[in-house]
């Protein structure tokens, strides 16, 4: 991409029978990085070889006969979505040596997007940290499946975000950019949720480039420590050993048990006595219900006197 001063080779991932000349590619463009952006294996079906050697160390190095090459791996680092992979290549003839790193994005579907944005750009700033993007190095190789899919949607959002570095924001014409791209490989991006991805992750990374933004995450980050550091606890003490919390008196008096209220209403009489042998208090006596209601009755009878009646003779 001229504009933006990239230069990428894009690829489809190697083949078992492609795997010398991909490496004897990537040393003679005097590449730096190997982007791989798929997994070997994608909805049970082998999307490229396994390319590079099986372990780290001497042991496990990969001799590449028919083109004069060894591929030893020295380092390996696994993150929670891409792995970086460190590899040492050695020319058998001429005795030099290069190192050339290997980001692999393994989180990204065939023919899908990325889980956000804001998790792609981590990986594409993992990527430029490196130098392997500078333009005093050769083109790095780019790769999926078949190389036009994730490949060119990673290739358009790192060289928009480098001419919006450069020359603002209003100077990006994505589409444009694209089509232009797209006479150097046919076909980059396949699907619109591809297209739609670039875009967001292109506008999220012009708000990163912003030094006002940077200034705000800056003052919300120091915002955020102050309110941490002022709400911070200290722990609370060790609990003590169970026999201990047994036998030990409580810090605070127990609250007394309240009285029933139906017990409560009752008016027992209490009955003095020193003996151990006391009886439980006798509760009033009550008026049985019939005696009542015979009572009532007589009442009623004394009331009700005969009325005379008067017979006229």
């Amino acid at each position: 991409m001229e504009k933006a001063n990239r230069k990428y080779i894009l690829t489809q991932g190697p083949l078992a029978f492609t795997v010398s000349h991909f490496w004897l590619m990537v040393w003679e463009q005097n590449s730096r990085a190997i982007l791989m952006l798929n997994k070997i294996i994608e909805k049970n079906e082998i999307k490229c070889h396994w390319y590079w050697p099986h372990g780290v160390g001497e042991k496990h190095k990969m001799v590449l006969n028919d083109v004069k090459l060894t591929v030893v791996q020295i380092s390996e680092e696994d993150c929670s979505y891409y792995s970086t992979r460190v590899f040492k290549i050695y020319d058998l003839e001429s005795s030099e040596s290069r190192e050339v790193v290997q980001f692999h994005y393994t989180t990204w579907p065939d023919f899908g997007v990325p889980t956000s944005p804001l998790a792609f750009l981590e990986f594409l700033n993992k990527v430029r940290s490196s130098g392997a993007l500078g333009p005093d190095v050769g083109p790095a190789i780019v790769h999926c499946s078949a190389g036009i899919g994730r490949s060119g949607t990673f290739c358009l959002v790192d060289s928009c975000l480098v001419i919006i570095e450069k020359e603002g924001r209003d100077s990006v014409n994505i589409q444009q950019i694209l089509l232009e791209m797209r006479k150097d490989r046919m076909g980059l991006i396949q699907t619109p949720d591809q297209l739609r991805f670039s875009y967001q992750a292109i506008i999220e990374g012009a708000k990163r480039l912003d030094p006002g933004w940077k200034e705000e995450q800056k003052m919300e980050e120091s915002i955020y420590s102050a309110v941490a550091e002022e709400n911070e606890e200290e722990a609370p003490p060790p609990p003590p050993p169970r026999g201990e919390s047994l036998s030990r008196a409580p810090v605070r008096p127990l609250p007394a048990i309240p009285t029933s209220t139906s017990l409560g209403n009752l008016n027992y009489a209490r009955q003095e006595s020193s003996s151990s042998d006391e009886c439980p208090p006798t509760p009033p006596a009550r008026e049985s219900s019939s005696a009542t209601s015979s009572q009532a009755s007589s009442a009623d009878d004394e009331d009700d006197e005969p009325t005379p009646t008067h017979i006229d003779k």
